[in-house]
């Protein structure tokens, strides 16, 4: 993916030895690539490890009007094989998440989701590093328990 996305569209750039050019433009949206990937291995993730003994299908973005209408981007939303539950998750990069505030996101965006009907909703999030404060929210993935 890194190749496609900075080595092969800049090879003749790099082959006229213009290499801090390349590289200064690279840093600009390394950052993005990086919560691109790490959004994906999450999202891969799932389907091997644990959440409430549920083995869950693979899981999609969704992008939506929520029941109150307004517009809802959720990072991922799981279903399990026999249909009563649903997991909805949020995916950070950032180095400090707080993770009272995602709760709170996670806990509106699971009341407010149009698809839920009586599916037993499941919360979890996957951070860059621990939160400091863990205050009652169960499911938290760092990368150790992804990769």
């Amino acid at each position: 993916m890194f190749w496609y996305k900075f080595i092969y569209p800049n090879q003749s750039l790099l082959e006229l030895d213009l290499i801090d050019d390349v590289y200064d433009n690279c840093q600009k949206q390394f950052n993005e690539h990086v919560a691109f990937v790490w959004e994906d291995i999450a999202r891969k993730s799932l389907i091997d490890i644990n959440i409430d003994n549920i083995k869950w299908k693979p899981d999609l973005r969704w992008w939506g009007k929520g029941i109150d209408g307004k517009q809802m981007e959720i990072d991922i939303v799981a279903d399990f094989f026999d249909h009563k539950n649903l997991l909805i998750g949020e995916v950070k990069r950032e180095k400090h998440s707080d993770i009272n505030r995602i709760h709170q996101k996670l806990l509106y965006m699971s009341k407010n989701f149009p698809n839920k009907k009586k599916k037993n909703i499941v919360l979890a999030c996957w951070l860059k590093s621990k939160p400091k404060h863990i205050s009652g929210f169960e499911h938290i993935f760092l990368p150790e328990h992804v990769m």
